[in-house]
């Protein structure tokens, strides 16, 4: 059983071509936004977006001040009820590593979320 409270840590960067999109037909009401690599988002409409995955039960969007990019970005997500296949962890990528037939390099993978991981130990 997943741990409640597990911290996932995404990098918004990856989402903004996503977002963005959703942005354009799902125009929200609500004045408050969050602002991270020049971009502006509103909570509503990522929640929402979130909210279409099955496992999603609710959600909460927030900013966190960062000096860099302004805010980061988190999603704090509640699983639907009997949710048991749920990762404990999501990290995007802007590409996967690749073997010369075109599969996914899972052991690299492996490397690098282990690095990362220790590196926050």
């Amino acid at each position: 059983m997943n741990v409640v409270g597990e911290v996932v840590d995404v990098a918004t960067d990856h989402l903004a071509a996503l977002f963005a999109e959703h942005a354009k037909t799902h125009p929200t009401e609500s004045a408050t936004s969050l602002s991270t690599h020049e971009l502006k988002y509103y909570p509503r409409e990522l929640e929402d977006l979130l909210r279409t995955h099955p496992a999603v039960g609710d959600v909460c969007v927030v900013g966190i001040p960062n000096a860099t990019l302004g805010e980061l970005i988190r999603a704090c997500v509640v699983p639907t009820e009997g949710s048991y296949k749920v990762p404990d962890l999501v990290r995007l990528f802007d590409a996967f590593p690749l073997t010369g037939s075109g599969k996914v390099k899972r052991r690299e993978l492996t490397q690098v979320i282990g690095l990362e991981l220790s590196a926050t130990t």
